[in-house]
Protein backbone atom coordinates (compact mmCIF):
# COMPACT_ATOMS: atom_id res chain seq x y z
CA UNK A 1 0.00 0.00 0.00
CA UNK A 2 1.51 2.98 -0.85
CA UNK A 3 2.17 5.98 1.76
CA UNK A 4 0.41 9.00 1.17
CA UNK A 5 -2.30 9.59 -1.69
CA UNK A 6 -2.97 13.23 -2.96
CA UNK A 7 -6.25 13.60 -4.57
CA UNK A 8 -6.80 16.98 -6.30
CA UNK A 9 -10.64 17.87 -7.73
CA UNK A 10 -12.00 21.25 -9.16
CA UNK A 11 -11.96 23.33 -11.96
CA UNK A 12 -9.53 24.54 -14.81
CA UNK A 13 -6.99 25.96 -12.38
CA UNK A 14 -5.94 22.35 -11.51
CA UNK A 15 -4.17 21.87 -15.19
CA UNK A 16 -0.77 24.33 -13.69
CA UNK A 17 -0.76 21.40 -11.12
CA UNK A 18 -0.89 19.06 -13.35
CA UNK A 19 1.54 20.34 -16.14
CA UNK A 20 4.11 21.37 -13.25
CA UNK A 21 3.84 17.61 -12.32
CA UNK A 22 4.39 16.38 -15.90
CA UNK A 23 7.33 18.84 -15.77
CA UNK A 24 9.03 17.22 -12.76
CA UNK A 25 9.19 13.86 -14.84
CA UNK A 26 6.67 12.36 -12.77
CA UNK A 27 4.88 8.95 -14.16
CA UNK A 28 2.32 6.31 -13.46
CA UNK A 29 5.33 4.53 -13.53
CA UNK A 30 6.51 5.10 -10.22
CA UNK A 31 3.24 4.42 -8.53
CA UNK A 32 3.32 2.75 -5.30
CA UNK A 33 6.32 5.22 -4.14
CA UNK A 34 5.39 7.16 -0.80
CA UNK A 35 3.39 10.01 -2.59
CA UNK A 36 0.97 10.02 -5.50
CA UNK A 37 -0.76 12.77 -6.95
CA UNK A 38 -3.80 11.92 -8.39
CA UNK A 39 -5.47 14.73 -10.43
CA UNK A 40 -8.86 15.03 -11.34
CA UNK A 41 -9.22 15.72 -15.37
CA UNK A 42 -12.18 17.84 -15.41
CA UNK A 43 -11.53 19.33 -18.70
CA UNK A 44 -12.43 16.07 -20.31
CA UNK A 45 -15.35 16.80 -19.09
CA UNK A 46 -15.51 19.90 -20.08
CA UNK A 47 -15.38 21.54 -16.59
CA UNK A 48 -19.07 20.67 -16.60
CA UNK A 49 -18.71 17.53 -14.18
CA UNK A 50 -21.57 17.91 -12.07
CA UNK A 51 -20.08 16.79 -8.66
CA UNK A 52 -23.41 16.89 -6.50
CA UNK A 53 -27.18 15.51 -7.93
CA UNK A 54 -30.48 15.43 -6.05
CA UNK A 55 -31.58 12.30 -4.45
CA UNK A 56 -34.72 12.46 -2.25
CA UNK A 57 -34.56 16.02 -2.65
CA UNK A 58 -31.27 16.59 -0.88
CA UNK A 59 -27.53 17.70 -2.15
CA UNK A 60 -25.93 14.32 -2.53
CA UNK A 61 -21.87 13.83 -4.26
CA UNK A 62 -22.08 12.41 -7.58
CA UNK A 63 -22.13 8.16 -6.41
CA UNK A 64 -19.66 7.70 -9.13
CA UNK A 65 -17.34 10.32 -7.87
CA UNK A 66 -17.71 9.24 -4.50
CA UNK A 67 -16.98 6.02 -5.33
CA UNK A 68 -14.07 7.02 -7.80
CA UNK A 69 -12.42 9.00 -4.68
CA UNK A 70 -12.78 6.55 -2.20
CA UNK A 71 -11.49 3.97 -4.16
CA UNK A 72 -8.16 6.05 -4.46
CA UNK A 73 -8.15 7.04 -0.73
CA UNK A 74 -7.87 3.49 -0.04
CA UNK A 75 -5.16 2.70 -1.67
CA UNK A 76 -2.95 4.68 0.87
CA UNK A 77 -2.07 4.47 4.19
CA UNK A 78 -2.96 8.00 4.36
CA UNK A 79 -4.80 10.19 1.89
CA UNK A 80 -5.25 13.82 1.23
CA UNK A 81 -8.78 15.00 -0.48
CA UNK A 82 -7.63 19.18 -2.42
CA UNK A 83 -10.22 21.21 -3.68
CA UNK A 84 -9.31 23.92 -6.52
CA UNK A 85 -12.66 24.73 -7.12
CA UNK A 86 -14.05 28.05 -8.01
CA UNK A 87 -11.22 30.10 -8.88
CA UNK A 88 -12.68 32.73 -12.17
CA UNK A 89 -15.85 33.65 -10.44
CA UNK A 90 -14.11 36.92 -9.58
CA UNK A 91 -13.06 37.33 -13.24
CA UNK A 92 -16.79 36.23 -14.34
CA UNK A 93 -17.85 39.01 -12.47
CA UNK A 94 -15.43 41.84 -12.97
CA UNK A 95 -12.55 40.90 -15.16
CA UNK A 96 -14.32 43.16 -17.82
CA UNK A 97 -15.73 46.92 -17.07
CA UNK A 98 -19.58 47.24 -16.59
CA UNK A 99 -22.03 49.34 -18.23
CA UNK A 100 -22.20 51.41 -14.61
CA UNK A 101 -18.21 51.11 -13.41
CA UNK A 102 -18.18 50.17 -10.14
CA UNK A 103 -15.60 49.98 -7.14
CA UNK A 104 -14.96 48.50 -4.10
CA UNK A 105 -14.48 50.89 -0.45
CA UNK A 106 -11.01 49.03 0.68
CA UNK A 107 -8.98 50.86 2.65
CA UNK A 108 -5.81 48.97 2.61
CA UNK A 109 -5.68 49.11 -1.47
CA UNK A 110 -7.07 52.72 -1.34
CA UNK A 111 -5.53 54.25 0.46
CA UNK A 112 -7.69 57.13 0.47
CA UNK A 113 -8.07 57.58 -3.31
CA UNK A 114 -11.34 55.64 -4.85
CA UNK A 115 -11.87 56.35 -8.82
CA UNK A 116 -14.29 59.37 -9.56
CA UNK A 117 -16.55 57.84 -12.16
CA UNK A 118 -17.02 54.70 -10.30
CA UNK A 119 -19.83 53.92 -8.01
CA UNK A 120 -18.55 52.70 -5.39
CA UNK A 121 -20.08 49.87 -3.45
CA UNK A 122 -18.80 48.42 -0.18
CA UNK A 123 -17.14 44.97 0.78
CA UNK A 124 -20.39 43.26 1.97
CA UNK A 125 -22.76 44.50 -1.24
CA UNK A 126 -19.69 42.42 -3.34
CA UNK A 127 -19.70 39.64 -0.93
CA UNK A 128 -23.13 39.03 -1.54
CA UNK A 129 -22.40 39.65 -5.64
CA UNK A 130 -20.09 36.47 -5.41
CA UNK A 131 -22.35 34.58 -3.15
CA UNK A 132 -24.78 34.66 -6.06
CA UNK A 133 -22.00 32.34 -7.77
CA UNK A 134 -19.98 30.45 -4.72
CA UNK A 135 -22.99 28.05 -3.08
CA UNK A 136 -22.15 25.46 -6.08
CA UNK A 137 -18.26 25.03 -5.16
CA UNK A 138 -19.09 25.30 -1.33
CA UNK A 139 -21.71 22.10 -1.40
CA UNK A 140 -19.20 20.31 -3.25
CA UNK A 141 -16.42 20.49 -1.13
CA UNK A 142 -18.83 20.17 1.93
CA UNK A 143 -19.86 16.88 0.47
CA UNK A 144 -16.77 15.70 0.06
CA UNK A 145 -15.50 16.44 3.18
CA UNK A 146 -18.70 14.43 4.63
CA UNK A 147 -18.73 11.53 2.06
CA UNK A 148 -14.99 10.55 0.62
CA UNK A 149 -12.83 8.93 3.69
CA UNK A 150 -9.69 11.02 3.28
CA UNK A 151 -7.90 12.34 6.61
CA UNK A 152 -7.48 15.62 5.51
CA UNK A 153 -8.65 18.16 3.53
CA UNK A 154 -7.75 21.30 1.85
CA UNK A 155 -8.61 23.86 -0.36
CA UNK A 156 -5.66 25.50 -2.92
CA UNK A 157 -6.65 29.54 -3.70
CA UNK A 158 -6.58 30.50 -6.96
CA UNK A 159 -3.85 32.38 -8.22
CA UNK A 160 -4.10 36.14 -8.60
CA UNK A 161 -4.06 37.75 -12.49
CA UNK A 162 -1.52 40.43 -14.60
CA UNK A 163 -1.73 43.51 -13.28
CA UNK A 164 -0.15 45.02 -17.13
CA UNK A 165 -3.74 45.92 -18.95
CA UNK A 166 -2.71 45.52 -22.17
CA UNK A 167 -1.27 42.21 -21.71
CA UNK A 168 -4.38 41.37 -20.42
CA UNK A 169 -6.68 42.92 -22.63
CA UNK A 170 -4.69 41.06 -25.55
CA UNK A 171 -4.67 37.73 -23.64
CA UNK A 172 -8.29 37.97 -22.52
CA UNK A 173 -10.19 34.27 -22.18
CA UNK A 174 -12.46 33.32 -25.29
CA UNK A 175 -15.43 33.49 -22.60
CA UNK A 176 -15.23 37.29 -22.18
CA UNK A 177 -14.82 37.61 -25.59
CA UNK A 178 -17.88 35.57 -27.10
CA UNK A 179 -19.81 37.16 -24.03
CA UNK A 180 -19.19 40.50 -24.51
CA UNK A 181 -22.55 42.56 -24.42
CA UNK A 182 -22.68 46.27 -25.49
CA UNK A 183 -21.98 47.49 -28.77
CA UNK A 184 -18.80 49.94 -27.46
CA UNK A 185 -15.17 48.60 -27.61
CA UNK A 186 -14.58 46.16 -24.77
CA UNK A 187 -12.54 47.75 -21.74
CA UNK A 188 -11.29 46.02 -18.51
CA UNK A 189 -12.39 46.93 -14.73
CA UNK A 190 -9.63 48.85 -13.15
CA UNK A 191 -7.44 46.43 -11.99
CA UNK A 192 -7.46 47.30 -8.15
CA UNK A 193 -11.03 47.18 -8.09
CA UNK A 194 -10.29 43.49 -10.08
CA UNK A 195 -7.90 43.12 -7.03
CA UNK A 196 -10.51 44.10 -4.27
CA UNK A 197 -12.95 41.38 -5.82
CA UNK A 198 -10.25 38.80 -6.18
CA UNK A 199 -9.26 39.28 -2.34
CA UNK A 200 -13.19 39.06 -0.97
CA UNK A 201 -13.31 36.28 -3.03
CA UNK A 202 -10.23 34.72 -1.36
CA UNK A 203 -11.78 35.61 2.25
CA UNK A 204 -15.11 33.68 1.75
CA UNK A 205 -13.11 30.06 0.62
CA UNK A 206 -11.21 31.04 3.47
CA UNK A 207 -14.37 31.42 5.52
CA UNK A 208 -15.95 28.36 4.49
CA UNK A 209 -12.86 26.50 4.67
CA UNK A 210 -12.98 27.19 8.19
CA UNK A 211 -16.66 26.48 8.96
CA UNK A 212 -15.55 23.29 6.91
CA UNK A 213 -12.79 21.75 8.60
CA UNK A 214 -10.20 22.10 5.16
CA UNK A 215 -6.81 24.04 5.81
CA UNK A 216 -6.69 26.80 3.14
CA UNK A 217 -3.75 27.37 0.78
CA UNK A 218 -3.02 30.74 -0.07
CA UNK A 219 -1.54 31.31 -3.35
CA UNK A 220 2.14 31.76 -3.43
CA UNK A 221 3.38 34.82 -1.95
CA UNK A 222 6.56 34.83 -4.22
CA UNK A 223 4.51 34.43 -7.19
CA UNK A 224 2.93 38.01 -6.31
CA UNK A 225 4.52 41.25 -6.97
CA UNK A 226 4.32 44.00 -4.12
CA UNK A 227 0.94 45.17 -5.22
CA UNK A 228 -0.51 41.86 -4.77
CA UNK A 229 -0.99 41.27 -8.95
CA UNK A 230 0.70 37.60 -10.51
CA UNK A 231 4.29 38.33 -11.58
CA UNK A 232 4.69 37.90 -15.61
CA UNK A 233 6.68 34.69 -15.65
CA UNK A 234 3.71 33.48 -13.93
CA UNK A 235 0.98 33.90 -16.49
CA UNK A 236 -0.72 31.46 -18.10
CA UNK A 237 -1.52 32.00 -21.67
CA UNK A 238 -5.05 33.95 -21.04
CA UNK A 239 -5.35 36.29 -17.92
CA UNK A 240 -7.58 33.99 -16.07
CA UNK A 241 -5.16 31.33 -15.63
CA UNK A 242 -1.33 31.16 -14.31
CA UNK A 243 1.47 28.35 -15.80
CA UNK A 244 3.35 25.49 -15.01
CA UNK A 245 5.81 27.56 -12.73
CA UNK A 246 3.23 28.85 -10.69
CA UNK A 247 1.64 25.04 -10.40
CA UNK A 248 5.34 24.28 -9.40
CA UNK A 249 5.05 26.65 -6.44
CA UNK A 250 1.25 24.88 -5.44
CA UNK A 251 3.26 21.56 -5.60
CA UNK A 252 5.56 22.79 -2.93
CA UNK A 253 3.62 24.00 -0.73
CA UNK A 254 1.35 20.68 -0.78
CA UNK A 255 4.30 18.86 -0.42
CA UNK A 256 5.12 21.18 2.90
CA UNK A 257 1.54 20.34 3.89
CA UNK A 258 1.55 17.02 3.90
CA UNK A 259 5.44 16.59 4.88
CA UNK A 260 6.27 14.33 1.50
CA UNK A 261 7.97 14.60 -1.50
CA UNK A 262 5.47 14.01 -4.41
CA UNK A 263 7.00 10.85 -6.58
CA UNK A 264 4.56 9.87 -8.83
CA UNK A 265 1.35 11.70 -11.06
CA UNK A 266 -1.82 10.10 -12.35
CA UNK A 267 -4.77 12.04 -14.20
CA UNK A 268 -8.25 9.85 -13.25
CA UNK A 269 -11.73 10.41 -14.94
CA UNK A 270 -15.11 9.40 -13.77
CA UNK A 271 -18.48 8.77 -15.45
CA UNK A 272 -21.03 11.54 -15.00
Amino acid sequence: MANTGIIVVGDSHYAALRDAALARGLSRRRFGKKCTLHIFDAWHHKLLYPFHVTKDDKWVLNPKMAACVTEIAQRHRHSVFVSMFAGSHNHALAQVRHQRPFDVSMSEIDRGRVRPDAELVSQNYMRSALMAWLPGPFQSMALFAKQVPCEKFVHIDSPSFSGDDDWSMQHLDQYFIDNWPYDWPMALTDRKTRLKVKLIQSQLFEEECERLGYTFISAPRESLCDEGFLKPEYCGSDTTHANKAYGELVLQSLEAFCGRKITAVETFQCEA
